[in-house]
């Protein structure tokens, strides 16, 4: 199963402790790969952040909820390719 998802922070600040503090954590087994989204075309580039490995039983709430621990969290997008396919 492929899932993945974006979160987007107030600012690049945020954005970064996020990465330092949720990359490679352990979440139901799976360690989570966070990072920048790219290509990013607004000013904000540095604020928005691309999730993999997520769990395959993952859902929206939950990443919110692993996500929000950094402040200024602006919002969150999980996708289960499987929800497009099935």
């Amino acid at each position: 199963c492929l899932s993945y998802g974006f979160v987007k922070y107030i600012n690049e600040s945020s954005a970064y402790l996020a990465i330092q503090s949720l990359n490679g954590k352990e979440i139901l087994n799976k360690k989570l790969k966070v990072s920048y989204a790219k290509p990013s075309w607004d000013i904000s580039k540095n604020s928005k952040l691309y999730i993999t490995n997520l769990p395959e039983d993952f859902t929206q709430r939950d990443l919110i909820r692993a996500f929000r621990r950094v402040k200024l969290l602006i919002c969150a997008q999980y996708i289960n390719i499987h929800d497009y396919y099935d």
